[in-house]
């Protein structure tokens, strides 16, 4: 079960996000810890598509990173597997709390759309084995 911290935390990012929402995303809470979003009016590769995800985040948030999902086909993630990104649970390390659910979409929309495609991506990253 996650903290009252976490709770609060979430309540409070999910009315931001209802008050600000993002542009080229639907954000939804569903459930305690799980945040869906569909990305629209992307460019480049994504142009007219939209992309189904979702951020898992963990009880201990935002103490820990969030796993990262998508549902859609978009050929550069594979569909229901988590993605090794530097915020996700794949890198521990690199996780600050300063990461919310609104800055980590945008992360999302700037990852998928960037030209850099790492070996990587998809699923484990080298070296993770035990993730």
């Amino acid at each position: 079960m996650s903290s009252n911290l976490t709770f609060v935390r979430l309540q409070k990012e999910e009315l931001r996000l209802s008050k600000n929402p993002i542009k080229n995303a639907v954000v939804k809470r569903k459930g305690v810890l799980n945040f869906h979003f569909v990305l629209f009016d992307l460019d480049g590769d994504y142009t007219g598509g939209y992309y189904h995800g979702v951020l898992e985040l963990p009880t201990d948030y935002p103490f820990s990173p969030p796993k990262l999902k998508f549902f859609t086909p978009s050929g550069r993630f594979e569909v229901d597997t988590p993605i090794c990104t530097t915020f996700t649970n794949f890198h521990k390390e690199s996780w600050s709390t300063a990461w919310n659910v609104e800055t980590l979409v945008h992360a999302t929309i700037s990852f998928m759309q960037s030209e850099v495609r790492p070996m990587a991506i998809v699923g484990k990253c080298p070296g993770d084995e035990d993730i």
